[in-house]
């Protein structure tokens, strides 16, 4: 994961939880918004280099100190190691500076293939979702061009199986929850790994499952129940499911949520060469830690919050 201004390692998902891992194509995008502008700022600027010590004095000397609050360590990632520091000043930028501690890993194939540079550069943005929706409906406009974005399993963010939903609404009766998920199934509510329709009808799912309201609304929250897991009331079912369609990650530091999504690497000479690429983020203020019970029964409200706003 790469985030700000914590971690540099190459950009995957983040608080991952175990999930089927199949990736499924994404939903159409929504059009963009006519004459819709978003404020764009510097967030972060990540380098890799050879020798960190003497680009960290080089920035000392531009006003940029480490962050006492970040503070140098190691991050392994399998065998492959680096060491990162992040400086700054008190505009609020941030530049982690990373040099690698084995031969192998994304740091040391950066560093062999193109040389110390500026591996990603991070742009906060007021409201990632509407960035990414309106970047992807456009490429889709365009037949291609824009900005492509690294895909993520939907099951990253949600899926639904027997036990979950006998957990859910079923008081552990496993059976009935196996009926339910058939009838999903065979509707095409719920696919074959578990994942929910992010357009699916209430109205259909009434009729389907003879106005269970319960049972409705949690197979709703199952297209989006790990995302709500990390930010929980912070965002609404409608944030929710955008945020699944858009295929953007989520994250926490501290009490403040994270969105995130990066962009595949750019200018490269061929598919599997090492590039840089953007990453667009969101900070969310506060985030409340979601409620938890045996069986989650609390999260049936998630995402409601101000859904009438």
């Amino acid at each position: 994961t790469t985030t700000t201004p914590t971690t540099t390692t190459t950009p995957t998902t983040t608080t991952t939880p175990t999930t089927p891992t199949t990736t499924t194509a994404r939903t159409t995008p929504r059009p963009p918004r006519p004459g819709h502008r978003m404020r764009g700022v510097s967030d972060h600027w990540v380098s890799n280099v050879e020798d960190r010590q003497e680009f960290i004095g080089t920035l000392a000397s531009l006003g940029l100190e480490p962050r006492v609050e970040f503070d140098a360590g190691v991050i392994a990632a399998g065998k492959a190691s680096i060491e990162s520091t992040v400086v700054g000043d008190r505009s609020g930028v941030f530049l982690p500076v990373n040099n690698a501690l084995t031969p192998f890993g994304h740091v040391a194939s950066f560093l062999e293939e193109i040389g110390p540079g500026v591996q990603h550069v991070a742009t906060r943005v007021d409201d990632l979702i509407a960035f990414v929706s309106t970047a992807n409906a456009l490429r889709e406009i365009t037949g291609g061009r824009g900005f492509e974005f690294l895909d993520v399993p939907r099951g990253y963010y949600g899926f639904v199986d027997e036990a979950k939903l006998a957990a859910k609404v079923g008081g552990g009766d496993a059976a009935a929850a196996e009926k339910a998920l058939r009838v999903a199934r065979e509707k095409g509510f719920v696919d074959e790994f578990g994942l929910v329709d992010l357009d699916v009808d209430r109205a259909k799912l009434r009729d389907a499952f003879d106005d269970d309201e319960a049972l409705v609304e949690a197979l709703l929250f199952f297209r989006y129940d790990q995302a709500y897991k990390v930010l929980g009331n912070a965002l609404t079912e409608e944030q929710y499911v955008e945020i699944v369609r858009n295929r953007i990650l989520v994250d926490k530091q501290g009490d403040d949520g994270l969105l995130q999504i990066f962009t595949t690497g750019l200018l490269k000479r061929s598919p599997k060469d090492e590039a840089p690429f953007l990453e667009f983020i969101q900070r969310v203020c506060d985030v409340d830690e979601p409620k938890k019970s045996d069986d989650d029964d609390d999260d049936d409200d998630a995402g409601k919050k101000k859904k009438s706003d």
